[in-house]
């Protein structure tokens, strides 16, 4: 790039994030809060893009550029499938990379970006998922391994998933054997209507009435 100074933005779950930069410590620099909306309003409405003498963009940014010691700022978008995720900021102090051929290839660096960018985005929300449903798989555990009652979580389709020893305890059963049934088998036939009844109220959200 040439700069003297160049930082990457992101805009993801209603903030404005430092994503990289030429400074070391990246981690110092705050987060932004900004709604999407505002951050889609404010990017369309933008028309600075490229790179210009910092006196040439509009007063706010300029005003805000003045303590930078920089004589030129460059803002590309970082595109992602026609919509903007973020911005490229690039810094010069010393020179007019105007008048060179080196900034032809920004716009195409920051669709690389876009891309590479969201992926990373796509993997972290995907960890954090996954994190989430190991965190709930494991609270369920210690609820079932510590209750006194016979307690599972039964698959939809009447397999059982998990089981705690309350099974064992009571019925005398083998968990594997346990594992082994389908939950109608263990149901008594005079019941098995009205309990599949039960459950498939519960599974619509309707109230259910004990008689």
């Amino acid at each position: 790039l040439n700069c003297s100074e160049f930082h990457i933005w992101v805009h993801h779950d209603s903030h404005f994030i430092p994503y990289r930069s030429s400074i070391n410590n990246i981690k110092s620099i705050e987060l932004i809060k900004c709604p999407k909306q505002k951050f889609d309003e404010s990017v369309l409405n933008f028309s600075d893009w490229g790179i210009k003498d910092i006196h040439s963009f509009n007063p706010v940014l300029s005003e805000i550029f003045s303590d930078t010691k920089l004589k030129y700022i460059g803002i590309y978008p970082i595109i992602f499938n026609d919509e903007i995720i973020g911005l490229f900021y690039t810094g010069y102090k010393n020179h007019n990379p105007q008048l060179s051929n080196e900034i032809q290839f920004i716009p195409t660096l920051c669709k690389q970006l876009g891309v590479s960018i969201k992926n990373f985005m796509l993997s972290q929300d995907l960890k954090q998922e996954l994190k989430k449903r190991i965190d709930i798989e494991n609270e369920l555990s210690f609820l079932l391994d510590t209750a006194v009652d016979m307690t599972s979580i039964i698959t939809l389709d009447g397999t059982f998933k998990k089981v705690n020893y309350g099974w064992s305890k009571h019925l005398g059963w083998d968990i594997n054997e346990v594992y082994s049934k389908n939950w109608t088998e263990i149901i008594h036939p005079d019941d098995l209507d009205n309990t599949i009844n039960y459950l498939e109220k519960k599974l619509k959200n309707q109230s259910v009435v004990k008689e």
